[in-house]
């Protein structure tokens, strides 16, 4: 991230946090099909339709009108989107910073549609060989993945690719193996804490075991393995939940793939406001989205998720954890 960016992003939080309480990150699920099945997943089955390319096209210009610095775009499986890199062509041409999510098995037939236009690409991983196809339910998955970061890099450079893996009882053991493929990929790898609901809670880890898993990546990021979690990041790990309050509508929001807005940890809220037919701006000076925020302040239901308390620290003035998160999140 160059410093124009950064002095931007400074500023822009502390407008949010002082004068108007609007979020600058914008984070968009396209779609909610998917080719992965994975086990602790929140949205599958969550059917809904999705916008069409003329819709996200006046959404995004709105919501850089409002002063939106970042995009984040995710699914679901975004690549599955017909319509990808046009989405992703017209985004850039905003000047939008954009994070790409995705789980790899398109990317080597895709990468050369979106490589012109991710700033960070983040590729979901949770086993350095053939488990992680099980577990995400999808076969031949991870040599794929492999394949498009091949791809992908061979195309650019200076995009920030990272595998994200997520900490769970059945890969607590992997550890070393998934830094050592990172540090051969050469690319960034990050490590998180599962968001726990009723059909995941058996792959959850004991906190006692997050404590262990924090010292063991914090050992390996001293080692030169190239893990991005700050050492903040992994004090939250190792401490578990400490805030209690939700942070994440204030600086962020989320829309779905039909418009709706919500917290993008959960489909659970059943919020039912909509970008359409007012208009982004209009709804984001509302009584109606004020509330919305006061309301998931009081949730706590991401409070195992590792960005859920370093947006509440952010939001407390924590400036450590500030400075922290631009270096390493974005």
């Amino acid at each position: 991230m160059n410093k124009t960016l950064k002095a931007k992003t400074f500023f822009k939080f502390l407008k949010t946090r002082f004068i108007d309480n609007q979020p600058f990150i914008l984070t968009h699920l396209v779609t909610n099909r998917c080719n992965a099945n994975c086990k602790m997943c929140l949205w599958k089955n969550n059917k809904t339709p999705e916008m069409s390319l003329a819709q996200i096209k006046r959404f995004y210009k709105n919501a850089r009108s409002c002063g939106f610095l970042y995009l984040a775009i995710w699914g679901g499986e975004p690549l599955l989107r017909k319509d990808i890199k046009e989405i992703l062509a017209y985004a850039k041409s905003l000047k939008f910073h954009i994070t790409f999510f995705t789980n790899g098995f398109l990317l080597k037939q895709k990468a050369k549609e979106i490589v012109p236009f991710v700033d960070r690409l983040i590729i979901s991983l949770d086993f350095p060989d053939k488990r992680h196809d099980k577990e995400r339910c999808l076969p031949n998955l991870f040599e794929r993945i492999k394949q498009g970061i091949k791809e992908f890099k061979s195309l650019k450079t200076g995009t920030k690719i990272n595998v994200d893996c997520i900490l769970t009882k059945l890969n607590q053991n992997c550890i070393k193996q998934m830094s050592e493929f990172a540090k051969k990929q050469d690319i960034f790898i990050t490590f998180g804490g599962m968001i726990i609901d009723k059909h995941n809670k058996s792959l959850a880890l004991p906190q006692n075991k997050n404590r262990e898993i924090s010292k063991e990546i914090r050992f390996y990021k001293k080692q030169g393995y190239p893990i991005l979690n700050s050492s903040i990041n992994l004090d939250l790990l190792a401490k578990g939940s400490i805030k209690n309050f939700c942070a994440y509508t204030r600086t962020v929001l989320s829309v779905n793939a039909d418009g709706l807005i919500n917290p993008s940890c959960t489909p659970i809220h059943n919020n039912k406001d909509n970008i359409f037919p007012k208009g982004l701006k209009k709804y984001l000076s509302s009584k109606k989205f004020r509330q919305f925020q006061k309301d998931t302040v009081k949730c706590t239901f991401c409070k195992d998720c590792l960005l859920f308390q370093e947006a509440a620290e952010i939001w407390s003035l924590n400036p450590a954890v500030f400075i922290e998160s631009l270096k390493y999140h974005l």
